[in-house]
């Protein structure tokens, strides 16, 4: 029975640490000081800061910060996913088989396109 426990232990960690070095290229490049100012102070983002869009993101916390339609992004990119709003970029990005990173700067572009009026 000890020897089960320990191996779960173990396997348990092995997954932590490798979650941990997924994350942390996103923890250390973690948004501007305006960002996080505008986050707590609840205001609307705007399309200067859609520049510090992160993979790890999920659209409805996209919605939120920039004071965007629940249906903007959902439409923009043609989301069918049922667990739409509450997906990261990222994940989806991988559903599709297309890198996070280009998802994501699609994603920049379309919001900054949006909210400065340009399409």
């Amino acid at each position: 029975m000890f020897g089960v426990l320990a191996t779960l232990l173990v396997l348990l960690l092995a997954l932590f640490v490798r979650q941990v070095a997924i994350m942390r290229p996103s923890l250390i490049s973690l948004s501007p000081r305006s960002w996080h100012l505008s986050v707590r102070s609840r205001r609307p983002l705007t399309a200067s800061d859609a520049a510090s869009i992160q993979s790890w993101m999920t659209f409805d916390y996209l919605n939120k910060v920039f004071a965007l339609p629940p249906e903007f992004l959902k439409t923009t990119f043609g989301i069918t996913d049922p667990r739409y709003p509450r997906l990261s970029l990222a994940h989806y990005a991988e559903t599709k088989g297309v890198s996070a990173a280009n998802f994501t700067d699609a994603v920049k572009n379309a919001i900054r396109n949006e909210l400065s009026g340009t399409s």
